[in-house]
């Protein structure tokens, strides 16, 4: 039994304090419904007023590879904000992924969160933006249940105990609408939708996030601001809602094109949707007018297409779009009326402060007290931690919360909301060991823009990776599908420009997937049955490993590649199944039999699929058809470059990716058949991170081989992240680390920085 240790509590009473409803812990673990390697919750004093819940799983090799506690609720969340989680998670190593689920109506939504160290109290404020159907979206004002899950890593027993579980309301008077629920559009809407809560959350800010279904006049009545992260996707009764809601004098923020009701309403003009590529130079950040946003930063965002619309009359420019060069492009990118605010494009988020402080700004002009409400979240947040962290002062952490709360008294609410996130950084950092890198470190990038960075020159783009201390880039330049004579100016120029400048070349090959490939060429292998099967006939956009044409024509683009260029390397990228739901093609049901040495009596597919009769031949079937063709691939290569490196971008958990997509990238370096492996370690946060480093290095023997993928870009992190995850790839030994991916953010921003604080 673990021993119960006392959770501090070390709030001021000058702070905003969130509030919200708390789910009664001693009633969740009575009617707690556990599943799968969980056990039976308990209720322990973890030193609060009200008993806590500690959650128990036993993880086995053999066993289940997820534990779910189901709690009932029966709640109107239809204006929540957050949920607020207070936990500390014991044996944290052993998790591939922790989830948070919520059961609105019929709908299952799901929000991953990430302990930031192992058996440490701490909080995790998860933003209702964060939880994404699971299918078409539904009311949240009867939500049924509350899931707890944990996913396998590897075996061992997890606790994971929670002080307090809050559901939050908003901190400020503002409403993030949700739209395009029932439609094709749900998806990227969500997204946007994603992008814009969390950015917010991110810098102190929690809005109500109201679903489509959910959006009444009445109920957005109160709130003084509603955006719209998408409203394209909005469906007519939304519409209607926010067009009433701005008859009552409300204030709207709007993003990329507008239904033609809502832009009458706010006299704003339709405009005309622009393509990049038509202009001189690509996008590259915003730029706000000083002026009218005081505070605000210019920030990077590569958006492709955007709203072209002339500035005059009541619009108001409040900031413009920037090419690549840095120069005003004399388009709008942020406009403003008397009734609201319109961006031209969607907020991405890739460059995440420096954009919150710029829609800060921009919101402040309708709502006072932003900012200060920004400074007394963050605020609060680096307080819990610290009081939670274990130090003694003095220490950095403590010495700039100090400052913080100074700073707040005197009403600083700019420079205390960066003290604050300083203390948070401060802290985070005392739990990774400072190591320094091996010689020689493998410093690499995955370059998914097949012309390099946007608005330079293959030369200008490697020099540019050169000089912040990188040796290696990995461009996506190469397709099995397209045989050696794609792209010969591209790959000519980048290898060039890499063996001039000595940055080594990996080229990134895409195998089986053919979703980005021209339709002519997919329609043409789906005429040709080369494409894979689902259980009920639907065709999928990848290539069936199981037919010898398809193989061979991997197989021979790889050689051919190899024999054309001196490439350092290939890099094989969807060397696998797109998921556990395929391919059940002819090909495959007679490759199955042969595999069994026998004749399959059952239905097909059914009989692969169930686990009482082939699933686990099935399974393994499929591992072997990955695996020869990786090692085909390499036999070819090998004989006419033996030199050149060999690789694969693989998924993190090895036991889930051999099950599920025939990925057995263990057994590929057991067998010498990379060089070495690229697991997709994209992680929020440095404990998870190190967590797969620290189960990596049990399953291969050894990190040697291992070239860790950091997803800088996707998990849009801080350069202080960044080089937390860095860190952890030092200490645990590895070859190096690989980047996704190298936009002109991490080009131009976080790897200049990173060169100044780390060795």
């Amino acid at each position: 039994m673990l021993k119960p240790t006392a959770l501090l509590v070390f709030y001021s009473a000058f702070l905003v304090a969130l509030s919200g409803q708390q789910l009664d812990l001693r009633k969740a673990a009575a009617n707690c419904i556990p599943s799968a390697a969980a056990a039976l919750p308990n209720n322990r004093n973890f030193g609060g007023k009200q008993p806590g819940l500690e959650l128990k799983a036993e993880f086995s090799t053999n066993g289940a590879n997820r534990a779910c506690w189901d709690f009932p609720l029966q709640i109107n969340l239809a204006q929540m904000a957050a949920l607020r989680i207070r936990f500390r998670c014991f044996n944290v190593p052993i998790v591939s992924q922790f989830n948070i689920y919520i059961l609105a109506g019929n709908t299952w939504y799901s929000c991953k969160f990430s302990p930031q160290v192992n058996g440490k109290w701490e909080e995790a404020i998860l933003p209702k933006s964060s939880f994404l159907p699971e299918g078409s979206s539904n009311s949240w004002q009867n939500c049924r249940k509350i899931r707890i899950a944990t996913w396998r890593g590897s075996p061992g027993t997890l606790y994971l105990q929670f002080a307090g579980i809050e559901f939050i309301s908003p901190n400020v008077s503002i409403a993030l609408l949700r739209s395009g629920g029932n439609s094709e559009q749900q998806k990227e809407a969500y997204q946007y939708a994603s992008h814009l809560g969390n950015n917010l959350s991110q810098g102190g800010l929690y809005p109500a996030v109201i679903e489509e279904d959910d959006c009444s006049a009445r109920l957005l009545y109160p709130y003084q601001l509603l955006l719209l992260p998408y409203s394209a996707a909005s469906s007519a009764g939304q519409i209607s809602a926010v067009t009433a809601y701005l008859r009552n004098n409300g204030r709207v923020g709007v993003f990329h094109t507008l239904p033609p009701l809502l832009a009458a309403q706010l006299k704003l003009p339709a405009g005309n949707f622009l393509r990049v590529r038509s202009l001189p130079r690509p996008l590259a950040a915003v730029q706000p007018e000083l002026a009218s946003l005081p505070n605000a930063r210019t920030f990077r965002q590569q958006s492709t297409s955007f709203i072209s619309v002339k500035p005059g009359g009541i619009l108001k420019t409040t900031a413009w779009w920037l090419d690549t060069s840095g120069q005003n492009t004399g388009y709008p990118a942020l406009l403003e009326v008397p009734y609201g605010f319109w961006m031209t494009h969607v907020f991405l988020n890739q460059d995440s402060e420096a954009g919150f402080q710029t829609l800060l700004a921009q919101m402040s002009r309708f709502i006072p007290g932003l900012q200060h409400a920004a400074a007394a979240a963050t605020l609060n947040r680096a307080r819990f931690a610290y009081a939670n962290s274990g130090m003694t002062a003095p220490n950095q952490a403590g010495n700039v919360l100090q400052a913080a709360n100074r700073l707040f008294l005197n009403g600083n609410d700019l420079a205390c909301r960066d003290y604050a996130n300083r203390c948070l950084n401060y802290l985070s950092n005392a739990s990774i060991p400072q190591t320094p890198p091996r010689e020689n470190e493998f410093r690499a990038v995955w370059c998914r823009n097949p012309d390099g960075l946007p608005g330079l020159s293959w030369l200008e783009t490697i020099r540019t990776l050169k000089a912040s201390g990188f040796n290696a880039i990995f461009p996506n330049l190469a397709h099995a599908s397209l045989g050696a004579d794609q792209n010969i100016p591209r790959i000519s120029a980048c290898l060039q420009a890499c063996h001039s400048n000595g940055v080594r070349l990996h080229l990134w090959l895409s195998c089986l997937g053919v979703a980005d490939l021209p339709d002519a060429l997919r329609q043409q292998f789906a005429a040709e049955g080369r494409l894979q099967k689902k259980e009920n006939g639907a065709v999928l956009p990848w290539l069936c490993p199981s037919q010898k044409s398809n193989r061979q024509m991997l197989v021979n683009t790889a050689l051919a590649l190899a024999k054309k260029y001196p490439l350092d390397g290939l890099h094989l990228d969807l060397i696998r199944y797109p998921g556990s739901q395929s391919c059940f093609c002819k090909s495959c049901q007679l490759g199955f039999s042969e595999f069994l040495g026998r004749r399959l009596t059952g239905n097909w597919p059914e009989l692969a699929l169930d686990p009482q009769q082939e699933r686990k031949n099935w399974e393994e079937y499929r591992r072997r058809q990955i695996t020869s063709l990786v090692q085909e691939i390499r036999q070819a290569v090998k004989s006419v470059r033996p030199e050149m490196q060999l690789s694969a971008a693989v998924y993190t958990d090895w036991q889930n990716a051999r099950s599920t997509v025939g990925q057995d990238w263990v057994t590929w370096q057991k067998q010498q058949l990379l060089d070495f492996v690229c697991p997709m370690n994209y992680r929020a946060t440095a404990a998870l991170f190190a967590s797969d480093l620290t189960r990596q290095k049990q399953q291969l023997g050894g990190v040697n081989e291992l070239l860790p993928g950091i997803g800088v870009s996707s998990e849009r992190f801080s350069l202080e992240e960044l080089a937390r995850q860095i860190q952890c790839c030092r200490h645990a030994g590895t070859a190096g680390f690989i980047l996704f991916e190298y936009t002109p953010r991490v080009a131009h921003d976080l790897l200049p920085a990173l060169k100044k604080t780390l060795p």
